[in-house]
């Protein structure tokens, strides 16, 4: 019977998200994830067969885990500023995610020496966003026009994005008044937007 491994692949993304959360993605290492996980450099190259790709997968997980999130959120029948202050709720207890995905650039995550599977699962990250965004311009502005698709996008990202950053750059929980406030914010743009 085979022994269980060491250091599986869950422990060696936890380490690896945990630092570059912390300390940005440029301070991701093999060695630093060996360092923090104990383990030796050769456990985690079995797993990953590089740092790009390591570094790839722990943002590509932080937002396929937000995704589905906020997919379920819609599939529930969410409206746009509800979702909204949702998203400022899910960056509230979710804060290491929300710090990867929020306060870095996709070009610190995604290095040209990932390779195709990993390239491919990143451009296909945008379709359910696309389609999402399109469908709630139809059934929240009567449109899937480009103008009604950037109002959505503006009230279900760039809103709540811009509502929890500042705390995130700090490090601090984002505080329990940011997800009325941007609700109130998001139906106002929503308000706006249909007349």
């Amino acid at each position: 019977m085979a022994r269980p491994a060491a250091f599986t692949k869950t422990a060696i993304l936890d380490s690896a998200r945990d630092i570059a959360a912390f300390a940005g993605p440029s301070a991701l290492s093999i060695a630093a994830v060996g360092q923090k996980l104990g383990a030796p450099t050769g456990s985690i190259y079995h797993r990953f067969k590089s740092r790009d790709e390591l570094l790839a997968t722990v943002w590509l997980d932080a937002i396929e885990t937000f995704q589905a999130a906020v997919f379920d959120e819609v599939a529930n029948g969410c409206g746009p500023a509800e979702l909204a202050a949702f998203v400022v709720r899910w960056c509230r207890d979710n804060h290491t995610l929300a710090k990867l995905l929020t306060l870095y650039r996709r070009s610190e995550w995604l290095g040209d020496r990932v390779g195709k599977d990993v390239r491919k699962r990143a451009e296909e990250l945008n379709v359910p966003v696309r389609a999402m965004i399109e469908e709630g311009a139809e059934r929240w502005l009567g449109e899937r026009t480009p103008r009604a698709c950037d109002v959505v996008q503006l009230v279900v990202i760039t809103l709540p994005s811009a509502g929890v950053k500042e705390w995130l750059h700090r490090d601090q929980q984002v505080p329990e008044w940011v997800a009325p406030a941007v609700q109130a914010a998001a139906h106002a743009f929503m308000k706006e937007a249909m007349i």
